[in-house]
């Protein structure tokens, strides 16, 4: 054996040696740097704890805010219907608040629990740190729940006000009744105009034409016609004054007789 190779056989148990001896100082640094981890994240559980509670408290009193203003009643039917809908969203709010709190808090409790364990010695650093690291993150999400619980009651708290002080709907507007219509003028009117009174009540006037003088309805034909030859002249005529006036109109064929046909035409109108 060379000489090269006996020194490098006595030097391998001193490296061994060595490294036997920096293995406590090594696993103190770890144990450390575990109880420093776990300290802080029982000290950040707990702030995430303390903010969850405030906003617990902060949507309880929200939630009673908004069933104060129920209770104070609406202005309107619809008004009551919004608050009452409201507050419940505000009191449901409120109790979603609460129990994330709650969860904060057990997280917080968690890390705390965590904190002890290494400081007793009645767990290994490594786990406890992880332990310790799962609460705080566990606690802070629960505080980020309570907050936005929080700002959902406040928020319903806000529209329950609004709905009781919201002014009621103004009634339908109301419509005037309509004139009646004029009644239409007669046929034989020659015009007409249409006048209104103070009240709105419409009078229609016509002019008509003027209705046809009474005559002897007895004046027929055959008492017109005296001598009986089937023709009623000028001066037979002359028996009924109104006859007399339409004779020339009715003497269709001017022979200055009335036959049968042209003489009905005026008795029968």
């Amino acid at each position: 054996m060379n000489t090269n190779s006996r020194n490098r056989l006595r030097l391998l148990p001193l490296a061994l040696l060595a490294a036997l001896a920096s293995a406590p100082a090594f696993a103190q640094d770890t144990d450390t740097t575990a109880g420093t981890s776990t300290d802080a994240s029982a000290q950040a559980a707990v702030d995430s704890a303390k903010r969850a509670r405030d906003d617990a408290r902060a949507a309880q009193d929200a939630a009673k805010s908004a069933a104060q203003a129920q209770q104070s009643g609406a202005l309107s039917a619809e008004g009551a219907q919004n608050a009452a809908a409201n507050a419940y969203n505000a009191n449901q709010a409120s109790m979603d608040a609460n129990a994330s709190a709650n969860a904060a808090v057990n997280a917080a409790n968690d890390a705390n629990a965590a904190k002890s364990a290494i400081q007793g010695g009645t767990a290994q650093p490594a786990a406890a740190a992880m332990q310790g690291r799962s609460a705080a993150a566990e606690a802070s999400s629960a505080s980020a729940d309570a907050g936005n619980a929080a700002a959902a009651a406040q928020r319903a708290a806000q529209a329950t006000q609004e709905a009781v002080t919201a002014p009621p709907p103004p009634p339908p507007a109301s419509v005037a009744p309509q004139p009646p219509m004029p009644p239409a003028p007669p046929a034989n009117a020659t015009g007409s105009t249409t006048l209104t009174d103070a009240s709105g009540v419409q009078t229609t006037v016509s002019s008509l034409h003027a209705s046809p003088m009474p005559r002897d309805h007895s004046a027929d034909f055959k008492a017109l016609d005296r001598n009986g030859d089937g023709s009623i002249s000028r001066t037979e005529a002359r028996g009924d004054k109104y006859l007399s006036l339409a004779f020339s109109s009715l003497d269709a064929d001017h022979n200055g007789r009335l036959d049968n046909d042209e003489a009905m035409r005026w008795l029968n109108n």
